[in-house]
């Protein structure tokens, strides 16, 4: 039995639904309930409070972590007592992309994710649990991203995009099916190993990279829409940036706007040899991802 937390989001949602589809069992954790699915198959749980007792039912061999990594280790000791053997888990290059910088709630998230990265590879080790963390940057997919699908909906709202200069900073979006057949790869690698204790680290990022302009103007061009890009100076873009964080509560910062001529691009070759990851180009399309 896969154990599947994060249900409902950008990667957990199409990870159930290729679950599901493949008749392979599965328990889909969330806060509320999920109504595509029968509830026999899920599980409302919120991962801030401790583990239901009806986990005792189940025979939980395995578990994808899609929801905030920092949420998973506290509740290891118990999963284990279940018959956890496995776990895949998402973090994020945002550990080494936003590592230097200002927003005190990037600050957070980074350290979050850092400490829970630790924490997580000595409790395994200790509980006997296989660990495959998986390191995505900037995702997209059915409209239930905060990158690609936010672009989007500024350019059908407003027609224009703002940036910093040229916006050369080179990016390397990836599609959540990707991160769900990776993921599951990673489980199958973790069952060939048998009973040997594994415990790795993956980047897997899009299988295009390009600047922030291209990626932008990509999306344009799906859209159907004339490419209209505004070049600010760095100061009104962080100025703008900041009364849109206060304004919206929608995560911007100003340091987004620093990051558009800075390089955010990660060496994934370790998971193509050894997960057999094969991500796409980027291409979203409209009316899915967009």
């Amino acid at each position: 039995m896969i154990l599947v937390t994060g249900a409902k989001g950008v990667v957990g949602a199409p990870l159930c639904e290729s679950l599901q589809s493949d008749g392979i069992a599965f328990v889909a954790v969330s806060r509320g309930v999920i109504e595509s699915y029968d509830t026999s198959c899920q599980l409302t749980w919120n991962l801030n409070q401790k583990l239901p007792q009806v986990c005792a039912d189940w025979a939980i061999t395995s578990l994808i972590h899609c929801a905030p990594l920092w949420l998973l280790e506290r509740h290891l000791t118990d999963l284990s007592q279940h018959g956890l053997k496995s776990i895949v888990a998402f973090s994020s290059t945002s550990i080494e992309g936003k590592h230097s910088t200002s927003s005190p709630k990037e600050r957070q998230i980074v350290s979050l994710l850092k400490d829970a990265e630790q924490s997580l590879q000595a409790s395994c080790e200790q509980l006997g649990i296989s660990l495959t963390l998986l390191r995505p940057s900037l995702i997209y997919g059915y409209r239930r991203d905060q990158n690609i699908y936010k672009i989007a909906q500024t350019i059908k709202r407003f027609g224009v995009v703002p940036v910093v200069g040229q916006a050369i900073g080179l990016r390397q979006p990836v599609h959540a099916d990707d991160l769900v057949n990776v993921a599951l790869n990673a489980l199958r690698v973790q069952a060939s190993k048998g009973k040997q204790l594994t415990s790795k680290t993956y980047n897997v990022v899009g299988g295009e990279t390009m600047t922030y302009a291209d990626m932008l103007e990509r999306i344009f061009v799906e859209l159907g829409k004339p490419v209209r890009i505004i070049r600010l100076p760095l100061w009104l873009m962080r100025f703008g940036l900041r009364v849109l964080g206060v304004l919206t509560r929608g995560g911007f910062t100003p340091d987004m706007a620093n990051r558009m001529n800075q390089h955010l691009v990660y060496d994934d070759q370790l998971a193509r040899t050894e997960l057999d990851y094969t991500p796409r180009d980027f291409n979203p399309k409209i009316g899915l991802d967009l």
